[in-house]
């Protein structure tokens, strides 16, 4: 073996990483090290902006709809109801399973009966006890054939549910999350404005 062929495999065992893990080290440094990089990248300005979007409507999603909902429910009367059936329903989507509490249960507002089928103010969840709780609760009167109760719209009396809580404790877990993440994109951006104006 000559010495030549010997340099360039010795060479070749200190090759530079490859291409494909290159940009990955690139875009870490210039994230977590934006002092070294001067000049302005509209790349990472995408990338802060959806760290700041995605958790932004991540939030008002499930946090800011329910609360909404909850305003619009607070004026609803509160009257007996009779639950008929109940059930902790399973969805299998993209490879998860979530699950919901369904129920059907009858009321009377004004002298007038109605059948009402809305749980509560949250949609199938996946990870929590939530929905199993309101199954177990709402299994215990429908097999004692005691009345529970159902908030329901004076104006619209169709209109009916059975559970109106606020999830507190879930929604500041969920606050301080999407505040994390944006505050990491406000800081990446903050970074690339300031490398603009030191580019001008």
């Amino acid at each position: 073996m000559t010495a030549s062929s010997l340099q360039i495999r010795g060479r070749g065992l200190h090759r530079a990483p490859s291409s494909s893990y290159n940009w990955i080290f690139v875009y870490y440094s210039r994230l977590i090290m934006p002092h070294t990089y001067h000049n302005f990248d509209h790349q990472i300005v995408i990338i802060a902006l959806a760290f700041i979007a995605i958790p932004a409507m991540t939030a008002w999603h499930l946090i800011g709809l329910p609360i909404q909902q909850w305003k619009l429910t607070r004026h609803w009367v509160e009257v007996p109801a009779m639950i008929e059936t109940v059930k902790l329903q399973e969805h299998h989507s993209s490879g998860s399973i979530t699950y919901d509490s369904t129920a059907r249960y009858r009321y009377q507002l004004q002298g007038q009966e109605y059948v009402g089928d809305r749980v509560s103010l949250y949609g199938p969840e996946d990870g929590t006890s939530y929905h199993r709780v309101i199954v177990r609760e709402l299994e215990g009167y429908r097999d004692s054939q005691q009345p529970f109760r159902c908030f329901v719209n004076p104006s619209a009396p169709k209109e009916a549910l059975l559970y109106r809580d606020i999830r507190w404790g879930m929604y500041l877990m969920m606050a301080l999350i999407a505040l994390l993440f944006s505050g990491i994109g406000v800081w990446m951006l903050g970074n690339q404005c300031r490398a603009l104006l030191r580019a001008r």
